[in-house]
C-alpha cells in the first residue's frame, strides 16, 4: 500500500506542467522610467499562476519637461523590443516629429495618440507604414490640413479624434476617402459643423461625432 501511494504522488507530480520562468522586462522600460512616467498595459496570460507578467500590449510614455528630444527618439526606437505592442500614447512638448518617425513599424500596432506634443504635419507623413492602425488621436496645434491629408491615406483608420488643432473644413473633408471610418471627434478647431455634416453624408458609417468650438 505505501508503494501505491507513493506511485500516485509521483504521477500527480509529473502531470503538473513545468513552471514557466518569469520573463525579464525589456531594458526599454527602465530607460523610459529614467526619462519620465510610463504606464503599461499587459495581456493577462491564461493558465499561468497569478503574478506572472504577461506581454506588454500598451505603452503610455510621458517624458519629463525638458527631456532631451534625442533621448526620447532613442527610447522610442527600442519599442521594437515589445513585439506584442498594440497601443502607444506619447505626451509632452519634448516629443517631436523625429519621435513619431522612430516608432517601429509593426503589423500589431492598432492605436497611436499624440497628446500636447510637438509632433506636426511632418510626423503624419510616414504613419501609413502601420498596416493595422485603426485609431489615431491628436491634441495640439501642430496639425493642419496638410497632415490630415496624410492621415486620409491610412485606409485602415476607424476612429479619429482631433482636438485643439489648426485644421479647417478642408482637413475634415479630406477624411472622406477613409472607407472604414466610423467614429470622428473634432473639437476646438477652425472646422465648421457644416463640413462635419457633409462628411457624415458622404460616410454614412460614421456613427458618432462631437463638435465644440
Amino acid at each position: 500500500m505505501p508503494l501505491i501511494i507513493i506511485a500516485c504522488v509521483l504521477v500527480s507530480h509529473l502531470a503538473q506542467p513545468p513552471a514557466q520562468p518569469e520573463q525579464q522586462d525589456p531594458a526599454v522600460l527602465a530607460k523610459m522610467e529614467e526619462l519620465g512616467a510610463v504606464y503599461l498595459t499587459r495581456l493577462v496570460p491564461q493558465g499561468q499562476p497569478r503574478g506572472v507578467k504577461g506581454p506588454i500590449v500598451g505603452v503610455d510614455f510621458r517624458p519629463m519637461a525638458g527631456t532631451d528630444p534625442k533621448k526620447i527618439v532613442e527610447v522610442v526606437k527600442e519599442f521594437s523590443s515589445l513585439p506584442e505592442l498594440q497601443t502607444i500614447l506619447l505626451l509632452g512638448q519634448d516629443v517631436t516629429d523625429e519621435a513619431a518617425d522612430a516608432i517601429p513599424a509593426s503589423a500589431k500596432l492598432t492605436s497611436i495618440q499624440f497628446f500636447n506634443t510637438k509632433v506636426t504635419d511632418n510626423g503624419m507623413i510616414k504613419l501609413n507604414r502601420f498596416t493595422s492602425l485603426n485609431t489615431f488621436k491628436y491634441t495640439g496645434m501642430g496639425l493642419s490640413d496638410v497632415g490630415m491629408k496624410d492621415l486620409a491615406k491610412i485606409k485602415t483608420l476607424q476612429t479619429i479624434e482631433i482636438t485643439d488643432s489648426k485644421i479647417t473644413d478642408e482637413g475634415v473633408l479630406a477624411l472622406r476617402t477613409l472607407p472604414n471610418l466610423t467614429r470622428l471627434t473634432i473639437e476646438n478647431t477652425a472646422a465648421t459643423q457644416q463640413a462635419i455634416d457633409q462628411l457624415e453624408r458622404q460616410l454614412p458609417r460614421v456613427e458618432s461625432r462631437r463638435f465644440l468650438r
